[in-house]
């Protein structure tokens, strides 16, 4: 399903989408504050992958780009840019120039950190890149968002850390595979099946009571935190313990920030949650608890449809 909602905008190993990039000799912004520019190598290597590399000299506005043109990219209906890299351990940023924003010398911006040595799939949100002035003055009010009808520019670069830069010799080293935008939609993109011993830690830590929290649960929540910065859709379930049981036997229970205590489900019923989350809009950007009632449904107290327990849960903000 998450691969039909991405459109590819470059794949670097074609050389037409290679060939739309470059690297000027500083940014349009602050050239002339730079005393001696960032070398720059941008090339495709024997794995076919583009690498972005060289050396920043200039301590505190030095800096390195690529960059790429664009005629007027509209990007209303996506949520954001996925980009494959593989990384040095360093902060990047992806910079967005817009045709209202050009108008009035705003830029927006937003920075991502990559793993050394190590391949990553980065999603940057929309919603996540900032205006910033280039003349530093305050931006307009109908500024602050960016126009995602009207992107004229593309740029990636690199900066020294703003934490000792003086310390940072200024090599940098990412490599690209690709870069998509991923639609906005109303279902989840994701379901994760978290573990009920989060909501007790959390829920343990919102009223200021000292316990010991198990190493999985706070796995688990890191986990959970994963997913939420993602910048993906997502429901994140957190479950009772399971059991083989025949599914449907119980009636099923779906609820926040419970005291759950020794609560159980049958992998069954799990199952049925997982796929209504994936399904049904009501269950987009929520966390919510999934267990087995003590009893058996009756005529007197039916077992309730899971799109009506999802309608009662709230989003995360």
């Amino acid at each position: 399903r998450t691969e039909a909602t991405k459109v590819t905008l470059f794949k670097f190993n074609r050389d037409k989408d290679f060939r739309r990039w470059r690297f000027p000799g500083g940014s349009w912004e602050d050239d002339e504050l730079v005393r001696k520019p960032a070398q720059v190598d941008f090339r495709i290597n024997v794995r076919n992958n583009a690498m972005f590399t060289g050396q920043v000299f200039d301590t505190y506005t030095g800096h390195a780009e690529l960059i790429c043109d664009l005629k007027k990219l509209n990007m209303r209906g996506f949520s954001g840019l996925v980009v494959r890299c593989l990384g040095d351990g360093k902060q990047y940023r992806m910079i967005f120039r817009t045709g209202p924003g050009d108008k009035n010398g705003v830029v927006y911006e937003a920075t991502f950190a990559t793993i050394s040595g190590k391949w990553s799939t980065i999603r940057l949100p929309l919603v996540s890149f900032k205006p910033r002035s280039l003349s530093g003055s305050s931006v307009p009010r109908e500024l602050e968002e960016l126009d995602r009808s009207d992107v004229r520019q593309i740029k990636l670069e690199y900066r020294k850390p703003l934490s000792n830069p003086e310390r940072d010799p200024g090599f940098f080293s990412l490599t690209l595979d690709y870069m998509k935008a991923y639609r906005t939609q109303d279902e989840a993109d994701f379901v994760l099946v978290s573990c009920s011993k989060v909501t007790e830690a959390v829920n343990h830590r919102k009223h200021g009571r000292e316990v010991d929290i198990s190493e999985v649960a706070v796995m688990k929540y890191k986990g959970e935190e994963s997913l939420r910065n993602s910048g993906i859709s997502y429901c994140i379930v957190r479950s009772g313990q399971f059991t083989d049981q025949t599914g449907g036997r119980k009636a099923l229970v779906l609820e926040q920030n419970t005291e759950l205590g020794d609560k159980h489900i049958s992998k069954s019923d799990l199952a049925e949650v997982c796929v209504s989350a994936l399904q049904d809009p009501r269950a987009r950007n929520v966390t919510f608890d999934a267990y087995e009632a003590q009893y058996a449904p009756t005529a007197l107290s039916p077992s309730k449809d899971i799109g009506s327990m999802l309608e009662g849960l709230k989003p995360n903000s």
